[in-house]
C-alpha cells in the first residue's frame, strides 16, 4: 500500500512539472557549500538575550522578595487563626478558616500567573532572537554562496572552518541589540492579569 502511494506520488510530481528534472539535475550540478551554526550559543550569548535574561531575573527577584512578604503575611494569619481555634465559635472559625483559605487560594493563583507572565516574556523575547538569528544565517548564506547550513546541535563531528556561528552573532547583535520583554496577553475574559 505504502509502494503504491509512493508511485502515484512520483507520477504525480513528474507530471504536473515536466521541468523538475531539469531543475533536479541543475541542483546535482551545482557544488553544495556547507555551514554550521551553534544555535544554542547564539540564542545564549547574543547581547538581546543576555539583556532579556538580566531584566527578567531582576524581575523575577523583585517578584520573589515581594511574593515572600505576602506568604509570611499569610503564615502570621494562619498562626493567629490557629491560636483562635478554642476562643473562637465553631461557626465563626469555620468562616475565618474559609476565608483564610480564600486568600491562600488567590496567592496561589497570583503566583502562578506571575509565573506565567515571567516565562511567556522569555518565550517571546527568546522567539525574537531565534527569527533575528535565522535572518542573519539566510544573509550570510547568501553572501558566502553556502546551499546547506547545519545546526551544531545536529552534528556530532564537524570541520571547524565551517562554523559561522560568530558571523552570526555579529549580525544578531547589530539587528537586535536589545530586547523589550512583552507583557502577558489580557486574560480570555477581557481582564488584564494583575
Amino acid at each position: 500500500m505504502i509502494k503504491r502511494l509512493a508511485t502515484i506520488l512520483a507520477i504525480i510530481l513528474l507530471s504536473s512539472s515536466p521541468s523538475w528534472a531539469e531543475d533536479a539535475a541543475a541542483s546535482a550540478a551545482r557544488p553544495v557549500k556547507m555551514a554550521v551554526v551553534d544555535v544554542q550559543e547564539i540564542v545564549k550569548q547574543s547581547k538581546a538575550a543576555t539583556k532579556l535574561r538580566d531584566q527578567l531575573d531582576a524581575q523575577k527577584n523583585s517578584l520573589q522578595k515581594d511574593l515572600s512578604k505576602e506568604e509570611d503575611g499569610l503564615r502570621d494569619q494562619e498562626k493567629e487563626l490557629a491560636d483562635k481555634r478554642g476562643v473562637l465559635s465553631a461557626d465563626a472559625f469555620e468562616q475565618k478558616r474559609r476565608d483564610f483559605q480564600d486568600k491562600a487560594a488567590a496567592f496561589q493563583k497570583k503566583v502562578q500567573e506571575r509565573s506565567r507572565d515571567l516565562d511567556q516574556k522569555f518565550a517571546s523575547g527568546s522567539s525574537q532572537v531565534r527569527k533575528t538569528m535565522l535572518e542573519a544565517v539566510a544573509d550570510v548564506a547568501e553572501k558566502n554562496g553556502y546551499t546547506v547550513v547545519f545546526s551544531r546541535a545536529d552534528l556530532l563531528i564537524f570541520d571547524k572552518t565551517l562554523d559561522i556561528t560568530d558571523q552570526v552573532l555579529k549580525i544578531v547583535d547589530q539587528k537586535l541589540p536589545e530586547i523589550k520583554p512583552e507583557a502577558a496577553a489580557p486574560a480570555a475574559n477581557g481582564h488584564s492579569k494583575k
